[in-house]
Protein backbone atom coordinates (compact mmCIF):
# COMPACT_ATOMS: atom_id res chain seq x y z
CA UNK A 1 0.00 0.00 0.00
CA UNK A 2 3.06 2.22 1.04
CA UNK A 3 4.60 1.83 -2.42
CA UNK A 4 1.33 2.27 -4.41
CA UNK A 5 0.75 5.79 -2.73
CA UNK A 6 4.53 6.72 -2.99
CA UNK A 7 4.12 6.12 -6.95
CA UNK A 8 1.04 8.16 -7.03
CA UNK A 9 2.76 11.36 -5.61
CA UNK A 10 5.58 10.73 -7.52
CA UNK A 11 3.27 10.57 -10.84
CA UNK A 12 0.97 13.25 -9.58
CA UNK A 13 4.62 15.52 -8.90
CA UNK A 14 6.23 15.12 -12.36
CA UNK A 15 2.76 16.04 -13.69
CA UNK A 16 2.88 19.38 -11.62
CA UNK A 17 6.15 20.08 -12.45
CA UNK A 18 5.63 18.99 -16.25
CA UNK A 19 2.97 21.98 -16.41
CA UNK A 20 4.97 24.20 -14.67
CA UNK A 21 7.61 24.46 -16.77
CA UNK A 22 5.60 24.87 -19.82
CA UNK A 23 4.06 27.82 -18.23
CA UNK A 24 7.42 29.17 -17.09
CA UNK A 25 9.06 29.27 -20.50
CA UNK A 26 10.29 32.18 -22.39
CA UNK A 27 9.08 33.41 -25.73
CA UNK A 28 11.37 35.30 -27.32
CA UNK A 29 11.99 37.13 -30.78
CA UNK A 30 15.23 39.19 -32.07
CA UNK A 31 15.45 41.81 -34.90
CA UNK A 32 17.86 42.51 -36.78
CA UNK A 33 18.51 44.18 -40.38
CA UNK A 34 19.70 43.06 -43.32
CA UNK A 35 23.05 44.29 -43.03
CA UNK A 36 23.32 42.20 -39.30
CA UNK A 37 23.13 45.75 -37.20
CA UNK A 38 20.43 45.26 -34.00
CA UNK A 39 17.42 46.82 -33.88
CA UNK A 40 16.26 48.76 -31.17
CA UNK A 41 13.85 51.26 -32.02
CA UNK A 42 10.84 48.46 -32.65
CA UNK A 43 8.04 46.68 -30.84
CA UNK A 44 6.17 43.35 -30.99
CA UNK A 45 2.93 42.70 -30.57
CA UNK A 46 1.52 39.65 -29.33
CA UNK A 47 -1.64 38.14 -30.56
CA UNK A 48 -3.53 35.15 -30.83
CA UNK A 49 -2.52 32.51 -33.62
CA UNK A 50 -4.64 33.31 -36.36
CA UNK A 51 -6.60 36.41 -35.43
CA UNK A 52 -5.94 39.96 -34.10
CA UNK A 53 -6.77 39.45 -30.62
CA UNK A 54 -4.11 41.00 -28.06
CA UNK A 55 -3.17 38.51 -25.65
CA UNK A 56 -1.92 38.99 -21.62
CA UNK A 57 1.55 38.64 -21.56
CA UNK A 58 3.41 38.53 -18.35
CA UNK A 59 7.61 39.46 -17.19
CA UNK A 60 8.27 36.75 -15.38
CA UNK A 61 8.15 32.90 -14.63
CA UNK A 62 5.56 33.48 -12.01
CA UNK A 63 3.26 34.88 -14.38
CA UNK A 64 2.58 37.24 -11.29
CA UNK A 65 2.86 40.64 -13.19
CA UNK A 66 1.12 41.13 -16.44
CA UNK A 67 3.29 43.76 -18.76
CA UNK A 68 1.50 46.05 -21.23
CA UNK A 69 1.04 44.45 -25.07
CA UNK A 70 2.79 45.71 -27.55
CA UNK A 71 6.29 45.70 -26.12
CA UNK A 72 9.21 47.76 -26.84
CA UNK A 73 12.53 46.21 -28.23
CA UNK A 74 15.43 46.60 -25.67
CA UNK A 75 19.11 47.41 -26.07
CA UNK A 76 19.67 43.65 -27.71
CA UNK A 77 16.73 44.16 -30.09
CA UNK A 78 14.61 41.72 -28.14
CA UNK A 79 11.24 41.65 -27.16
CA UNK A 80 10.56 38.64 -24.58
CA UNK A 81 7.53 37.47 -22.38
CA UNK A 82 5.91 34.68 -20.98
CA UNK A 83 2.44 33.09 -21.18
CA UNK A 84 0.07 31.21 -19.11
CA UNK A 85 0.32 27.03 -19.85
CA UNK A 86 -1.79 26.02 -22.43
CA UNK A 87 -0.56 27.95 -25.02
CA UNK A 88 1.90 27.25 -27.47
CA UNK A 89 2.06 29.10 -30.18
CA UNK A 90 1.17 33.11 -31.46
CA UNK A 91 1.36 35.66 -33.70
CA UNK A 92 3.56 38.59 -33.58
CA UNK A 93 3.53 42.05 -34.99
CA UNK A 94 6.86 43.62 -35.11
CA UNK A 95 7.55 47.20 -36.23
CA UNK A 96 10.15 49.40 -36.28
CA UNK A 97 9.35 53.42 -35.12
CA UNK A 98 12.56 54.86 -36.43
CA UNK A 99 16.45 54.40 -37.94
CA UNK A 100 17.83 53.51 -40.77
CA UNK A 101 14.80 50.39 -41.28
CA UNK A 102 11.73 53.37 -39.69
CA UNK A 103 8.84 52.09 -41.61
CA UNK A 104 9.31 48.57 -41.48
CA UNK A 105 6.41 46.31 -40.56
CA UNK A 106 5.92 42.75 -40.67
CA UNK A 107 3.64 39.51 -39.48
CA UNK A 108 5.85 36.86 -37.84
CA UNK A 109 3.27 33.74 -37.48
CA UNK A 110 3.37 30.80 -35.64
CA UNK A 111 5.97 31.67 -32.87
CA UNK A 112 6.74 29.00 -30.40
CA UNK A 113 9.08 28.92 -27.32
CA UNK A 114 11.32 27.02 -29.70
CA UNK A 115 11.01 27.83 -33.10
CA UNK A 116 13.58 30.38 -34.63
CA UNK A 117 13.58 33.85 -32.69
CA UNK A 118 15.96 35.81 -35.45
CA UNK A 119 13.68 38.28 -37.35
CA UNK A 120 15.76 40.07 -40.12
CA UNK A 121 14.05 43.28 -41.19
CA UNK A 122 14.37 44.01 -45.12
CA UNK A 123 14.60 47.95 -45.68
CA UNK A 124 14.21 47.97 -49.61
CA UNK A 125 10.68 47.90 -49.62
CA UNK A 126 9.39 51.51 -51.26
CA UNK A 127 5.95 51.29 -49.29
CA UNK A 128 6.21 51.98 -45.59
CA UNK A 129 4.20 51.83 -42.81
CA UNK A 130 3.98 53.71 -39.40
CA UNK A 131 2.27 51.62 -36.68
CA UNK A 132 0.56 53.17 -34.58
CA UNK A 133 -1.28 52.18 -31.07
CA UNK A 134 -4.10 54.59 -29.95
CA UNK A 135 -6.26 54.66 -26.83
CA UNK A 136 -8.53 57.03 -24.89
CA UNK A 137 -7.51 60.78 -25.16
CA UNK A 138 -9.11 63.95 -24.03
CA UNK A 139 -6.80 65.91 -25.99
CA UNK A 140 -4.73 65.33 -28.83
CA UNK A 141 -1.92 62.99 -28.72
CA UNK A 142 1.15 62.64 -30.07
CA UNK A 143 2.94 59.54 -31.10
CA UNK A 144 6.65 58.44 -31.01
CA UNK A 145 6.98 58.33 -34.74
CA UNK A 146 8.04 61.31 -37.02
CA UNK A 147 7.91 60.87 -41.15
CA UNK A 148 10.78 62.13 -42.97
CA UNK A 149 10.14 65.59 -44.97
CA UNK A 150 8.55 64.67 -48.23
CA UNK A 151 6.82 61.27 -47.46
CA UNK A 152 3.68 60.70 -49.74
CA UNK A 153 0.66 59.41 -47.33
CA UNK A 154 -1.23 57.01 -49.45
CA UNK A 155 -3.86 55.67 -46.90
CA UNK A 156 -4.71 55.06 -43.09
CA UNK A 157 -5.80 52.07 -41.95
CA UNK A 158 -7.78 51.81 -38.68
CA UNK A 159 -8.07 48.71 -36.77
CA UNK A 160 -10.28 49.15 -33.17
CA UNK A 161 -9.55 46.99 -30.66
CA UNK A 162 -11.72 48.81 -28.01
CA UNK A 163 -15.10 49.73 -29.24
CA UNK A 164 -18.25 52.28 -28.04
CA UNK A 165 -21.06 52.69 -30.06
CA UNK A 166 -20.72 56.31 -32.38
CA UNK A 167 -17.55 57.64 -30.98
CA UNK A 168 -14.94 59.52 -33.15
CA UNK A 169 -10.97 59.67 -33.60
CA UNK A 170 -8.75 62.69 -35.74
CA UNK A 171 -5.64 61.36 -37.24
CA UNK A 172 -3.19 64.19 -38.33
CA UNK A 173 0.42 65.21 -38.72
CA UNK A 174 1.43 67.82 -36.09
CA UNK A 175 1.23 71.44 -37.55
CA UNK A 176 -1.18 69.81 -40.49
CA UNK A 177 -5.20 69.94 -40.91
CA UNK A 178 -6.85 68.42 -37.85
CA UNK A 179 -8.52 65.17 -39.68
CA UNK A 180 -6.17 65.19 -42.76
CA UNK A 181 -4.95 61.42 -42.28
CA UNK A 182 -8.24 60.43 -40.89
CA UNK A 183 -11.55 62.81 -39.71
CA UNK A 184 -13.68 61.66 -37.10
CA UNK A 185 -14.91 58.79 -37.44
CA UNK A 186 -17.91 59.41 -35.73
CA UNK A 187 -21.25 56.72 -37.14
CA UNK A 188 -23.64 59.11 -36.32
CA UNK A 189 -22.48 61.28 -39.42
CA UNK A 190 -22.66 58.54 -41.51
CA UNK A 191 -18.61 58.27 -41.64
CA UNK A 192 -15.93 55.06 -40.38
CA UNK A 193 -16.41 54.23 -37.09
CA UNK A 194 -14.73 53.37 -34.06
CA UNK A 195 -18.08 52.24 -32.61
CA UNK A 196 -17.53 48.15 -33.61
CA UNK A 197 -14.17 46.14 -33.20
CA UNK A 198 -12.44 45.91 -36.71
CA UNK A 199 -11.16 47.39 -39.32
CA UNK A 200 -11.52 50.45 -41.40
CA UNK A 201 -10.00 53.11 -44.16
CA UNK A 202 -10.06 56.24 -44.60
CA UNK A 203 -7.85 60.03 -46.13
CA UNK A 204 -5.68 60.70 -47.25
CA UNK A 205 -5.03 60.35 -50.78
CA UNK A 206 -1.20 61.21 -51.85
CA UNK A 207 -0.91 63.83 -49.01
CA UNK A 208 2.78 64.91 -49.29
CA UNK A 209 4.44 66.40 -46.18
CA UNK A 210 6.94 69.20 -46.80
CA UNK A 211 8.78 68.31 -43.24
CA UNK A 212 9.41 66.20 -40.60
CA UNK A 213 6.38 65.66 -38.59
CA UNK A 214 4.91 63.44 -36.07
CA UNK A 215 1.99 61.74 -36.18
CA UNK A 216 -0.95 62.61 -33.84
CA UNK A 217 -4.23 61.43 -33.18
CA UNK A 218 -7.58 62.52 -30.93
CA UNK A 219 -10.40 59.80 -29.62
CA UNK A 220 -12.21 62.95 -28.51
CA UNK A 221 -12.42 61.74 -25.08
CA UNK A 222 -14.04 57.97 -26.28
CA UNK A 223 -12.72 55.03 -24.42
CA UNK A 224 -11.54 53.11 -27.77
CA UNK A 225 -8.43 51.96 -28.69
CA UNK A 226 -6.41 50.27 -31.44
CA UNK A 227 -3.83 50.80 -33.90
CA UNK A 228 -3.35 52.97 -37.33
CA UNK A 229 -1.42 52.00 -40.15
CA UNK A 230 -0.40 54.67 -42.17
CA UNK A 231 1.24 53.76 -45.74
CA UNK A 232 3.59 55.91 -47.00
CA UNK A 233 6.73 56.53 -49.34
CA UNK A 234 9.60 58.47 -49.05
CA UNK A 235 10.92 60.89 -51.30
CA UNK A 236 12.42 59.22 -53.96
CA UNK A 237 10.51 55.92 -53.60
CA UNK A 238 7.21 57.05 -55.19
Amino acid sequence: MRRILSTILAFVFVLSFAGLAEAQQRFWLNLVGTDGSTITTGQCRIITAGSNIDLTIFDGRDLGTSITNPISLDANGVCSWYLAAGTTAVDVIVWVESGAYQGAKIKVDNVTRTSNHRVVIDRQHGLKTAYIPFTHSVTPTTSAVTLPAGSLITETFVETVTHLSSSGLDVQTVGGTVGELCDNLVAASGGHSTGSVGFVTCAPTDLIIATHRAIQYHTDGHNVAGYLSIYYFEQGNQ
